[in-house]
């Protein structure tokens, strides 16, 4: 699901990369040999994240762009340039579209967007709010707690943080509310529980995405 806004970029690759090997079998199996490195170091890779295949981003713009570069004798010169353009155009213009609507996805979205309005109608101005979209919460003029602008899945099971440090850092900050918009806090074990035993108000925004606040 991760993936699907790239997708159309790995499977020009992926095209590229079997015709290069048709075409030219040397080039192909340099690509290939570079494909098997990159597979490598994906396996070892714990834990492993969408955006830890940017290693692969070099070998697909080589392998898709050297279609444009194999002589196609049947067909004219100008041909080739125009239907390269076209290829990179609609190639640009799916991948465009699929992010943009990946936007609208919590779990492949970087922020829910509708959650800006909900949180602005829930909440005052400069309220503290705990978060595992920092991005919304920033966008509506809101603050995070200062231990947990980052709430990435990486750092909360590297650090091993659990439900009390969270509630901890809650009740330190005197949360005004718990918006989980992405998935990582809801991750934790009970704190799901903790937080409509103390914030009973729930406001559905989107999917998953939830904003709980006091009553």
């Amino acid at each position: 699901m991760a993936l699907g806004r790239e997708s159309p970029f790995y499977l020009a690759g992926l095209a590229g990369l079997a015709l290069l090997t048709w075409r030219r079998p040397r080039t192909g199996a340099v690509l290939l040999g570079w494909g098997a490195a990159v597979a490598a170091l994906e396996v070892v890779q714990h834990p492993l994240w969408p955006h830890h295949l940017v290693a692969a981003s070099p070998l697909v713009c080589v392998a898709a762009g050297g279609i444009a570069a194999l002589p196609w004798r049947a067909v004219a010169p100008r041909l080739q340039v125009g239907a390269a353009a076209a290829a990179v155009v609609a190639l640009c213009s799916v991948g465009l579209v699929l992010g943009l609507r990946a936007l609208d996805r919590p779990f492949t979205a970087d922020t829910v967007r509708e959650a800006v309005a909900v949180l602005r109608r829930t909440t005052a101005p400069g309220a503290v709010i705990l978060t595992d979209d920092q991005w919304a919460v920033a966008a509506a003029g809101r603050d995070t707690p200062p231990e947990l602008v980052d709430t990435s899945f990486v750092r909360l099971d590297s650090e091993g943080i659990d439900a009390a440090r969270i509630e901890a850092v809650a009740t330190r900050w005197n949360v005004a509310a718990v918006y989980t918009g992405t998935g990582r806090l809801p991750h934790i074990r009970g704190l799901t529980a903790w937080v409509q035993a103390h914030y009973h108000r729930a406001a559905a925004v989107t999917g998953n995405a939830v904003v709980y606040t006091r009553d």
